[in-house]
């Protein structure tokens, strides 16, 4: 047992399920956050298992998160593996290349091709989910707890996602067909978020992986609230926009301060 440490690619870990058995989970990659999948099955506590058997189970759950839970213990590793292809999850996203281009990417960013229309309109949008939402999802997946269709978001390949309806798929079919809504919101809009630094070398470190959300304009200067210091301003389309406290927890692991954002009309 190696316990509680900052992740790194192949560790496997536990997930505790209702304090009566374990799931394992196996990490893909710690680049941007991390990047991890939980096998199907609940094993005895406290006993050494067959890990060749465990990683061969089917992936049911992949995650972009961040890595509280490793780091206070409640995710601990055991041991790390080699990926092995099972490991691989089936997923692929939309990401805007720029605005009014769109791609498909796999689970690491790797770009597969330029997304159609049909792709777009259905394709899941990448997202960063808490470790709670993780530790739930995998909870229900179990039994543990009530299945919930939020928890179809760790399962961006499952069918049933199409069925969905909840507030995240209500706020993407809006963002999606705003030709068919008589509301206010202009389908051409970008949300535009400001990351603040201290120093600027820390900011053209973090440059690079905030392009990875969008288009990235460096300013030296006052921030939007007033503040000194140097600023990142990251725009997005909304529909690609993450949520304030991704957007908090991002800044953090970059050494920032996030600064909030505005909506852009084009």
């Amino acid at each position: 047992m190696v316990g509680r440490r900052r992740p790194t690619a192949g560790d496997v870990f536990e997930i505790p399920v209702d304090g009566n058995g374990v799931a394992y989970g196996q990490v893909l990659s710690t680049e941007e956050f991390v990047h991890l999948v939980v096998f199907d099955g609940v094993h005895e506590p406290e006993v050494a298992h067959d890990l060749g058997t465990v990683l061969r189970a089917p992936v049911v759950l992949y995650a972009w998160t961040r890595d509280d839970f490793f780091r206070d213990g409640r995710w601990p590793v055991v041991e790390s593996r080699a990926l092995e292809p099972n490991a691989t999850p089936p997923v692929e996203f939309i990401e805007m290349a720029r605005p009014d281009e769109f791609q498909v990417v796999d689970w690491a960013g790797n770009v597969l091709r330029p997304a159609s229309a049909a792709e777009i309109e259905k394709a899941p949008f990448r997202s960063i989910s808490s470790p709670e939402s993780v530790q739930e999802a995998t909870e229900a997946w179990h039994g543990a707890r009530p299945w919930e269709d939020r928890h179809l978001s760790l399962r961006p390949w499952d069918k049933r996602n199409a069925e969905r309806d909840d507030e995240a798929t209500r706020l993407l079919r809006r963002l999606r067909e705003q030709e068919e809504l008589s509301g206010s919101s202009d389908p051409d809009a970008n949300e535009i978020h400001y990351f603040l630094f201290s120093r600027e070398d820390a900011a053209s470190a973090a440059e690079r992986r905030l392009r990875r959300l969008g288009r990235v304009r460096v300013d030296t200067g006052a921030s939007a609230s007033g503040s000194p210091g140097c600023l990142i301003a990251v725009s997005t389309s909304v529909a690609a926009s993450p949520s304030r406290a991704e957007l908090e927890a991002l800044a953090a692991e970059l050494d920032s301060e996030y600064d909030g954002s505005e909506t852009e009309l084009r």
